[in-house]
């Protein structure tokens, strides 16, 4: 069995639709929980400036090389009820509706019998999947239409699923990363509303001091690694984060209204 990839946490992306999850209680006290992890085809809320939408292939690669996904409760590493390592947790595509998942609870668990209870009250309703993009520059793909920036995942790696009280869409700025520089425009304008600094814009001031030429002509392995909404879209003077110490963001008001523009500058010719 090939060895699995980890998702590392701190850069898994998450998102969570509500679904209709089945329970069945068996003869030996154990419970089975199946429905859809993650829906095909439809488009989700807006995280951010965009939407996203999960192909039917997206699953196709990372299941073919047997994962040990993990079915947990509000993505809970603690709570573990289930895996596909153990055979407790099957996952499968079915490409008219999503990646289905059946899962088998253990009576004596205390965890599992809660969320049951939780499920049978409404207190919990949805699933939630956490995933890295895979291989490739192809594992997703950003367009523009009908005024909405679309995000389409083609391949991703599955890292667990969970059963969760709410569907958040959390982490959308690992997402925001891999937009490519010729659409965050559109990503600023439906975000922000109309940028200043956008030539197309009503509100163009062509004379904003915050306003600067030379964003697009940075590499990208300089991009700064802040992940507030302005330095995602490669406005890092424009930086609202509480404190933000990445070397590589040059023109960070933050850093110059902290202090901290100078010691950085030094760091870097010493580097």
């Amino acid at each position: 069995m090939p060895k699995r990839k980890p998702v590392p946490v701190s850069r898994a992306e998450r998102r969570a639709l509500k679904q209709v999850i089945e329970v069945r209680t068996n003869a030996d006290g154990s419970r089975t929980v199946k429905g859809i992890a993650a829906p095909f085809g439809k488009q989700s809320v807006n995280l951010g400036g965009f939407v996203e939408i999960i192909s039917s292939t997206a699953f196709d690669r990372t299941l073919k090389e047997n994962p040990d996904v993990l079915l947990l409760r509000q993505h809970d590493a603690s709570t573990v009820m289930a895996r596909s390592l153990s055979g407790t947790l099957k996952l499968r595509v079915d490409k008219n509706q999503g990646l289905m998942f059946e899962a088998n609870l253990s009576g004596k668990s205390t965890i599992a019998n809660d969320t049951i209870d939780a499920l049978s009250r409404g207190d919990l309703d949805s699933m939630s999947f956490a995933f890295n993009l895979g291989p490739g520059e192809n594992a997703d793909e950003w367009t523009y239409a009908n005024d909405q920036l679309i995000r389409t995942l083609h391949d991703v790696d599955l890292g667990e699923i969970s059963i969760v009280s709410f569907p958040a869409y959390p982490d959308s700025t690992v997402a925001l990363r891999s937009i490519p520089k010729n659409l965050r425009s559109y990503l600023k304008r439906s975000a922000d509303d109309e940028n200043p600094c956008d030539p197309d814009s009503s509100n163009y001031d062509p004379d904003d001091p915050n306003c600067t030429d030379d964003d697009d002509d940075r590499d990208e392995d300089d991009d700064c690694e802040c992940e507030c909404p302005e330095c995602l879209a490669d406005n890092c003077e424009q930086c609202s984060a509480e404190s933000c110490t990445d070397t590589r963001c040059e023109r960070c008001a933050v850093q110059a209204r902290d202090g901290l523009r100078m010691k950085v500058l030094y760091a870097l010719r010493r580097g």
